[in-house]
């Protein structure tokens, strides 16, 4: 395996992308192969040297919508005084980096002096993998999702990584999402298996890590959308959210005191903080406060259209479905060649094991009005009501590396 990284670090073909996919997809990488792989694609460019000093920490995810982890979850370290360069990937429907660059003026290509710059100023910054900083990865992600192997779990531990390498980070949460698009396994049997090894192969990095399973297959939180978990935060710290958004940010807010061995405080307090380290770090970054509170405005403004309930009974819902309609209409009517487009978004008004009555709000959506007939039609596919109530166990596990 070695050799063949080795290959692909000096001459990062598709060919080389493919010999080393092909390794992982046959499950014949090793713990040590996969933490050798993490480090060439961590060392591919550019690595921070941010002094031993400051205590650094990150809290990433293995992908699945409607989490607000990657999001709150670098804040609420920030809140708990560690630095937090977090050095990320686009996500599908609505990662924390793509989400953020939805923001007027909000820069995610940075090079290492303006990350360094953001940490001095401000102690956080988020920002995209690309020509600085672990490229190799960068190069080696857009293979995977164009090869259809995202979802190789050998392949997404050394990613992630990766990219806590580049930044030298000390600890390393993960948000380890359990369901039918997840990259460490659809049942939890397999999740927890790939959340134990991530943990073994990040001690063999030198990071100390911790893994949360949490139940892909349900919604977190009512805001679905790059626009909407901008709506979310604002909700977040000005303490109007519904109990499930509110619920969601406890479990955020205990990932991140995990993270770093933290006794749990009062969450109010560090919401607060956390607030004024999101200001702190959009003004570093390009944006302002303003200019974040004028696009919520936006979004909200945006929710013309109503998915109304036509049966009685216990709602239901298939999250997977909801992911396929937003990646099939994200960059409907977006014009221009935007890298993150952000042509749809739902807020959910009942969540799943919820009882609705004929006429009751589902949710409201963002889109444009040409294409709403369309996007109800599919979300009849996303949503069904039914005489029985399934919901999920939540925050179900910690695994401790």
């Amino acid at each position: 395996m070695k050799d063949l990284v080795d290959k692909f670090r000096s001459e990062p073909s598709s060919d080389n992308m493919r010999a080393v996919v092909a390794q992982a997809v046959s499950n014949r990488l090793t713990d040590a192969g996969i933490a050798y792989l993490a480090s060439v694609l961590g060392r591919s460019g550019n690595v921070l040297e941010i002094p031993m000093s400051q205590p650094k920490a990150d809290l990433a995810s293995t992908g699945a919508p409607t989490s607000l982890s990657t999001l709150l979850g670098p804040l609420y370290l920030r809140a708990l005084d560690f630095c937090v360069p977090k050095l990320g990937v686009p996500g599908r429907p609505a990662g924390g980096v793509d989400t953020l660059a939805q923001l007027p003026g909000y820069r995610v290509k940075l090079t290492n002096d303006e990350v360094m710059d953001c940490i001095e100023r401000c102690g956080y910054s988020h920002f995209l993998a690309g020509e600085e900083q672990a490229p190799l990865d960068a190069r080696l992600f857009r293979f995977r999702q164009l090869s259809g192997t995202q979802s190789v779990p050998g392949l997404t531990i050394a990613s992630i990584l990766s990219k806590k390498i580049a930044v030298g980070l000390n600890h390393a949460g993960l948000d380890v999402r359990v369901g039918p698009h997840g990259n460490f396994g659809v049942t939890w049997t397999e999740a927890r298996r790939n959340a134990r090894r991530f943990s073994k192969i990040a001690s063999i990095a030198g990071i100390d890590s911790v893994c949360f399973l949490t139940d892909a297959r349900f919604p977190y939180q009512p805001f679905v959308g790059r626009g909407e978990s901008l709506v979310a935060l604002k909700d977040t710290f000005s303490g109007r959210q519904d109990s499930f958004l509110e619920n969601h940010t406890k479990v955020c807010f205990a990932m991140a005191c995990a993270t770093v061995s933290h006794p749990a405080m009062d969450l109010q307090s560090h919401t607060k903080a956390a607030e004024k380290h999101f200001y702190d770090n959009l003004r570093a970054q390009g944006s302002s406060q303003d200019a974040f509170e004028e696009y919520v405005n936006k979004i909200r403004r945006e929710h013309y259209f109503e998915y109304l309930a036509t049966e009685h009974g216990f709602l239901c819902m298939i999250l997977a479905r909801l992911r396929d309609l937003f990646l099939r209409f994200q960059s409907v009517g977006v014009e221009g060649n935007v890298e993150f487009p952000d042509g749809i978004g739902v807020v959910l008004q009942k969540m799943p094991g919820d009882m609705v009555r004929p006429g009751d709000l589902i949710a409201t959506v963002r889109v444009i009005e040409e294409q709403w007939h369309s996007v109800k039609r599919r979300l009849d596919n996303v949503f069904s009501i039914s005489e029985t109530m399934e919901v999920g166990p939540g925050f179900e596990k910690v695994i401790n590396g």
